[in-house]
């Protein structure tokens, strides 16, 4: 179900044509004392406020109230809702670069030395648990190759590898080892 769109108008009848003596009918159909749509002036606005709203006329500034009145000749579009509303299918908000730039791959490395320093001091420290042994089984930064390094097995991908950094998380996940043979 769509919005309801107001039936079409010719311009004479929407700003009303004194050569004709039509006066400017509402166009999405509101009775003529309903507030919004066109600008009203003068006692005219006061007395239609008194009469069709709670509050007293003095409540509202009368250059800020707006009622519809079939003598005026200025129209105010309503807001189309429809530039408000989110599209069901959206973009992909974060791009992500075809390949690791130079910074990116320094990083990368510094991360990997940094954490085989910190398996390395577990290990001095004479901590024994099993997942120091996982860890010690796994190769440091100097034995990987840039192959190992930056990226990683993918089944999807042609030639079975992608870049490490279209991995979610990739700074905090271990991803050194690869299935055998790739």
């Amino acid at each position: 179900m769509g919005a309801q769109r107001a039936p079409a108008i010719g311009k004479a009848q929407l700003y009303g044509c004194a050569a004709h003596g039509a006066p400017a009918p509402d166009p999405v159909g509101r009775p003529s004392h309903f507030v919004a749509g066109v600008r009203g002036t003068g006692a005219n606005l006061k007395q239609r406020i008194s009469t069709t709203s709670e509050h007293d006329a003095s409540d509202f500034p009368q250059d800020s109230v707006k009622t519809f009145s079939s003598s005026a000749n200025i129209v105010e579009p309503d807001i189309p809702f429809g530039t408000l509303k989110f599209p069901f299918f959206q973009c992909c908000l974060r791009k992500i670069p075809w390949r690791l730039s130079e910074t990116r791959k320094a990083n990368l490395k510094k991360r990997l030395r940094e954490v085989d320093s910190v398996i390395q001091a577990v290990k001095d420290s004479g901590v024994k648990c099993h997942a120091l042994t996982n860890a010690m089984e796994l190769p440091t930064e100097a034995a990987m190759t840039p192959k190992d390094k930056f990226f990683v097995f993918s089944a999807r991908s042609k030639g079975y590898r992608k870049g490490i950094h279209k991995v979610p998380h990739f700074t905090k996940i271990t991803s050194r080892v690869n299935p055998k043979g790739f």
